[in-house]
């Protein structure tokens, strides 16, 4: 059953579990990379193998025998068939990768990775969480592997039958600007139907975040007020 959750008060919280997390170490300098994934670089995965005789279907890209591989996210197009996926050729450009792993080598916990390239450089890597139920091991492993967090803030929530649930929203802000989000569950600013088990996890590189940054001040100062 789907639920409604309403943000109550906020406050300073801290969870301590240790996991690790796919791809760091947090004994040596901190890495831009995770899932694999470096940010500022082209990927350094394959290109999924294509599913013979499904070039031009949605879900067109098998799953590696082994490691990881990425699949170029397609566009719809209308056709007298209906819907038909098109996807880019050639270099990568300004598009999403969907990530893929081997069967049985899925990154504990964390779902529906993907990576944001410009110019064929990944910008950002982001992936769904199982939300409050895995938040501290979530928590956990990133803290091991960015160190401690820059922000941390506990969230509390209760749906409508007025249980009562404690997120948390994590930040990090790296040495070299990359900036980490971890948002648990994924409806925290926004209540919203989500429930409980759902949450988010993104990495944006340092141009990425100074130009959203840059962005959202220009849409700001263009707003008329009341």
């Amino acid at each position: 059953m789907k639920q409604m959750f309403v943000r109550l008060y906020s406050g300073v919280g801290a969870i301590a579990v240790v996991m690790s997390l796919a791809g760091g170490v947090n004994a040596q300098p901190i890495s831009d990379t995770v899932f694999g994934l470096e940010l500022n670089a082209p990927p350094s995965i394959p290109e999924c193998s294509i599913k013979k005789g499904k070039e031009k279907e949605f879900d067109r890209y098998d799953r590696p025998s082994q490691g990881a591989c990425y699949g170029r996210e397609a566009k719809g197009k209308q056709s007298l068939f209906g819907a038909v996926a098109v996807y880019a050729e050639g270099p990568l450009g300004d598009e999403r990768l969907g990530i893929k792993f081997a069967e049985g080598q899925e990154p504990a916990n964390f779902g529906r990775i993907y990576a944001d390239t410009r110019s064929g450089k990944i910008d950002v890597v982001g992936a769904v969480t199982g939300g409050i139920p895995t938040q501290a091991q979530d928590l956990a492993g990133l803290t091991e592997k960015f160190g401690k967090p820059t922000h941390q803030e506990a969230i509390h929530l209760q749906n409508k039958m007025g249980a009562q649930y404690e997120g948390l929203i994590a930040e990090w802000e790296l040495p070299s600007g990359t900036y980490v989000r971890l948002e648990s569950p994924g409806n925290l600013r926004t209540p919203g139907d989500m429930g409980t088990n759902l949450g988010f996890l993104r990495v944006q590189s340092a141009t990425f975040r100074a130009e959203n940054k840059a962005r959202r001040q220009t849409e700001a100062s263009k707003r008329v007020g009341l």
